[in-house]
Parts: structure tokens; sequence; C-alpha cells
């Protein structure tokens, strides 16, 4: 049950694109400060996310970060 517990501490929780504020986003290693608020802002102007690779859209956010964050966030959440 130790080793269970301890894989546990090692998965990667994924931060929901639609459901995350600008804080949470921003704590995301590869995010930060800048990116969380573009990415918010343009969320409340487009709506939510479908996918990730909705992100390409957002200002300042290349195809590389958006690779490096399939690990890390979703788009789940406020699907319409």
């Amino acid at each position: 049950m130790a080793g269970e517990q301890e894989g546990r501490k090692h998965l990667k929780k994924h931060v929901s694109l639609n459901e995350s504020d600008e804080q949470d986003l921003a704590a995301v290693d590869v995010i930060g400060p800048q990116h969380a608020h573009e990415i918010v802002a343009y969320r409340q102007e487009h709506g939510p996310f479908q996918s990730l690779d909705d992100l390409e859209s957002v200002p300042g956010i290349e195809a590389s970060l958006v690779s490096k964050l399939r690990e890390l966030v979703s788009a789940e959440g406020w699907h319409v």
C-alpha cells in the first residue's frame, strides 16, 4: 500500500483550461502569469476551449508551448 501511495504522488494533475482562474493557470510552470492572463481573457471573449489545439489561437502561445502543456492541462469542463 505504501508503494501505491508513493506512486500517486508522482501522478501529474491536469489543470482545466476552462475551469481554472489566472492564479491556478499561472502556477503551471510553463504558463506563468502573462500566458495565464491571455488564456483567461481569450476564454472570456471566445468561450470555452474545445481542445488543447485551441490554445494556438491565444495571443503569444505557440505550438511548441501547446506541446509542453499537453501533459499538464486539459480542455475538460464547460463544454457546450
